[in-house]
């Protein structure tokens, strides 16, 4: 295990992706800026995290394999260590004061409402998925284009 807060909070998660995640979110926030005239305020520490990713009630996700599947993931539980036995509610069903989430790539966004992916996993009719520290949910492409507060390419 490195020193990284990802591999500190996630041992067994691969260091490339939180570094992969705190690069996405830099790019979100150069995008909320350019887009919305929004300055995102990442909350920093394990603590402060607690509240939601940003101050401003947005969740940031880089699914680096949307452009494969044609499939967004959305996570709804987590667990830190492969090997312990419960998830806990995390993602769409993590309590703070998360509104939205921007999830996509370097070539495509979307943002969705917390509530609305929320209501689209109640339904039942994506296919679930568990790995060995997450769960959730399979998303395709077009449903999210149709659900979408905001749809971007860049």
């Amino acid at each position: 295990m490195d020193g990284s807060p990802g591999a500190i909070k996630y041992p067994d998660a691969k260091t490339f992706a939180y570094e992969d995640g705190k690069r996405y979110e830099e790019f979100v926030s150069t995008k909320a800026k350019a887009l919305w005239g929004l300055t995102l305020h990442f909350h920093e520490g394990k603590e402060a995290q607690l509240l939601g990713e940003t101050m401003e009630g947005l969740e940031v996700k880089f699914d680096g394999r949307l452009k494969e599947t044609g499939n967004l993931y959305i996570e709804t539980a987590e667990k830190s260590r492969a090997a312990k036995t419960y998830y806990y509610p995390s993602g769409i069903f993590r309590e703070d004061n998360t509104r939205a989430i921007w999830i996509g790539d370097y070539k495509e966004a979307f943002v969705i409402s917390k509530k609305v992916l929320q209501d689209v996993y109640v339904a039942n009719t994506n296919k679930k998925v568990q790995i060995s520290t997450s769960q959730g949910f399979l998303l395709p492409k077009e449903q999210a284009k149709r659900i979408a507060k905001y749809y971007f390419q860049f």
